[in-house]
């Protein structure tokens, strides 16, 4: 792929989702359609669960830190797990689970083929075992850059031919890169950048409606 073509391509951001939670496929080309059947399964509206620099203040710290304030946008009580939106190249990544306890970032193969990155998957040498010891049916890997606000990370993902209540999983290399620290009870994951702090709110309507274990669907929207 030549680079305007590249370049042309980030022109236009591809919103990736789950079918369970919205019939994309089935959504009328209108607009305003579209973002009342988003708004009907969000309980954040995108902009909220984009990344965004905190404020500074007297009291905070400058280190990463949660009060009882950072709870607001919670309905309690919760065991959810952490679903975020991160951007890769020009695709917007809208159930990415963020888990501590795995050790590489993962996409499976149904999300690479929705994506159109299948060329690019290359052969992985890795083994990937679940808690139990069980392996998964591995495909390859491959590299692609996540988009956090400011700071851009190439990450190495293992792709995995099953299916997923998630588009991927990020773990703790991209965490550790990323200096963050997430908190599943407050729904939130901060990073620092550049001596300032950033915020990423999960949307606990979306942990809740991955737990339907479904194919990814793509939204060309406009």
């Amino acid at each position: 792929m030549t680079q305007a073509t590249e370049q042309a391509e980030e022109k236009h951001l591809y919103h990736l989702y789950c079918s369970n939670m919205i019939e994309i496929n089935q959504v009328s080309n209108s607009n305003r359609v579209k973002r009342r059947k988003l708004g009907e399964c969000c309980d954040l509206v995108v902009e909220d669960k984009e990344p965004k620099l905190l404020p500074e203040s007297g009291s905070r710290r400058k280190g990463i830190f949660f009060e009882d304030c950072d709870t607001r946008h919670m309905k309690y009580p919760h065991h959810d797990a952490l679903v975020i939106m991160l951007k890769m190249r020009n695709f917007v990544m809208h159930t990415m689970m963020v888990d501590t306890g795995s050790r590489v970032e993962i996409l499976f193969q149904c999300t690479i083929d929705q994506m159109g990155l299948s060329h690019r998957v290359v052969q992985g040498e890795t083994d990937i075992s679940g808690f139990n010891g069980s392996k998964e049916v591995r495909v390859g890997k491959i590299t692609l850059p996540i988009t956090a606000g400011p700071t851009t990370v190439d990450v190495i993902f293992y792709v995995i031919n099953d299916q997923s209540r998630y588009l991927g999983i990020l773990g703790r290399y991209w965490l550790h890169n990323m200096e963050a620290i997430p908190s599943t009870f407050h729904q939130i994951l901060r990073f620092k950048h550049n001596n300032g702090i950033y915020e990423i709110k999960g949307s606990q309507k979306l942990s809740r409606a991955c737990e339907n274990t479904v194919p990814p669907v793509l939204d060309h929207s406009e």
